[in-house]
């Protein structure tokens, strides 16, 4: 109630300054940082990592600020009526070419810092936008086999669960204002549910604009192949390495402004490269498609960041956690063993809860309305009696049937079926089940996900097949196996068969 009440209020940055923006038809405040005022410089564009935030790349600009006008925008979350606006990189690169229209900068040069480094590109690639001199790429996110776990379905998946652990965060544990301190926040979590990198190779190969891509080799955030590949799709690009991790960028400022001013020095000296200045041999290689081999496998506190995150993606969907990481498999980013390893574990986890959750629950919520009116006491006890001799086979056939595992696992719990048994039965068809679709998700590689989504696409038309299955077996199947329920169908056969056909 008192941080609704009371919200935090950040004091404005001592460059914050604030300009009316028109696009289209809407029109918003935007807020930016301006470091250096003098007319006769070049002016510098900036773009932050939402993650890190403004206050993570501005030592680098002030370092830059001796020669050139450096600003930072701050993207724009609502418009002057209070509406949010689109997170998208190509909704804020276009307001963002609208304040430099507003701001009458006829020519400006670009650097984006991590996610900033997907509108740096958007902007230099508008036609109808500001005339750019040069991009500079600093450990910036690009093309989308590797951004998190390799696939935009996957990774906004993973995102989306984001969403109650930040609001648990912030709302129901005592963080006495830690949460305010950190970066991982709605707003973020919000732009990286609108990010799609599906078209970034097609746009890194637009780039006509001289670009030099730098990197930390010890960057955790953004691996060192991502900048690799920028390199390889921009043909006239300059990639330079420096040794120390991402935080360089802050703690060590001087060390990247001496690339950018010498890059940017070259630019008004016409001696960096355009596209059409570009060597004809490596604009053979930027055409050539995406190789997962060229990619550095993940290592150390990485591998189980990247398990663990596998072991979560089973809380959404089993099979689409296997998908994930068959596909990483296939991007090079892991090895098979490691993605099996963290699936497995996932969806034995997952299996076993369901089960203990339906001894939790117990077989009293059957006598409860509306489910006696459809289950019998004789029914739970026949179910029991089928789970116990033909456990095997249910957990087999469901494990291929998404939509009928929980329902399955959950009532073998209700109906206390033994835990042993069926825990090996969980674990000998997770033990076929995941190595087989890990594999060929892996062979296969990204269009598994259209056969995985065509093939849920029929899956409840099976599950209610089997559900009357199940129920044709547990009123007719399991009585008929008996002499006594032999006896008792013929005998109301007869009855029937009299009442209709007496004549007969």
């Amino acid at each position: 109630m008192i941080q609704w009440q009371f919200p935090l209020h950040q004091p404005p940055n001592k460059y914050e300054q604030a300009a009316i923006v028109k696009h289209n038809s809407l029109e918003l405040e935007f807020t930016y940082l301006q470091i250096g005022n003098s007319d006769n410089q070049e002016t510098l564009f900036m773009f932050a990592d939402p993650y890190r935030g403004v206050d993570f790349i501005l030592p680098l600009a002030e370092e830059l600020s001796t020669e050139f006008n450096v600003i930072i925008p701050k993207y724009p979350e609502r418009d002057r009526d209070g509406n949010r606006l689109s997170y998208s990189v190509e909704s804020r690169a276009a307001f963002i070419s609208a304040l430099a229209e507003t701001l009458q900068l006829d020519s400006i040069h670009l650097t984006g810092h991590g996610y900033g480094g997907l509108i740096a590109t958007h902007i230099a690639n508008q036609e109808d936008g500001p005339n750019v001199g040069s991009l500079v790429l600093l450990a910036s996110l690009g093309i989308q086999e590797t951004h998190f776990l390799g696939n935009y379905t996957i990774n906004r998946s993973l995102y989306s669960l984001l969403y109650p652990v930040v609001y648990a965060y912030e709302y129901a544990f005592p963080h006495f204002g830690q949460f305010y301190n950190q970066p991982l926040n709605v707003e973020f979590i919000r732009t990286m549910m609108q990010l799609d990198q599906r078209d970034m190779s097609e746009r890194l190969r637009e780039v006509r604009v001289p670009s030099l891509i730098l990197h930390p080799l010890n960057e955790g955030y953004v691996p060192v192949g991502t900048s690799n590949e920028a390199y390889r799709l921009i043909p006239h690009s300059t990639l330079i390495t420096e040794s120390g991790d991402g935080r360089t960028v802050k703690n060590q400022p001087e060390m990247w402004s001496e690339h950018i001013r010498d890059f940017i020095e070259s630019v008004k000296l016409s001696e960096a490269l355009t596209r059409a200045e570009a060597d004809q041999e490596r604009i053979d290689e930027s055409e050539k498609p995406f190789d997962s081999d060229d990619v550095d496998r993940v290592t150390g506190w990485a591998i189980f960041v990247i398990i663990s995150l596998l072991i979560l993606s089973t809380l959404i969907s089993e099979d689409l956690a296997c998908i994930a990481g068959g596909l990483l498999v296939a991007s090079g980013i892991i090895g098979f063993h490691y993605a099996l390893l963290g699936c497995f574990i996932g969806i034995l986890t997952i299996d076993v809860l369901t089960y203990w959750m339906g001894r939790w629950i117990g077989t009293p919520i059957l006598k409860w309305i509306p489910f006696r009116w459809f289950i019998s006491e004789s029914d739970i006890q026949r179910a029991k009696e089928m789970f116990e001799f033909r456990g095997a086979e249910i957990i087999f056939v469901t494990r291929f049937l998404p939509g009928t595992r929980m329902p399955t696992y959950l009532a073998a719990g209700m109906l206390k079926t033994g835990f042993v048994s069926f825990f090996a039965y969980f674990f000998i068809a997770i033990a076929i089940w995941t190595p087989l679709l890990v594999g060929v998700s892996a062979l296969i590689g990204q269009p598994m996900l259209a056969y995985m989504e065509l093939y849920q696409e029929y899956a409840p038309w099976i599950v209610v097949i089997f559900i009357v299955f199940i129920y044709l077996v547990i009123k007719f199947g399991i009585p008929l196996a008996t002499v006594k329920g032999r006896r008792e169908f013929y005998v109301k056969w007869v009855r029937l068969k009299q009442k209709w056909m007496p004549d007969s």
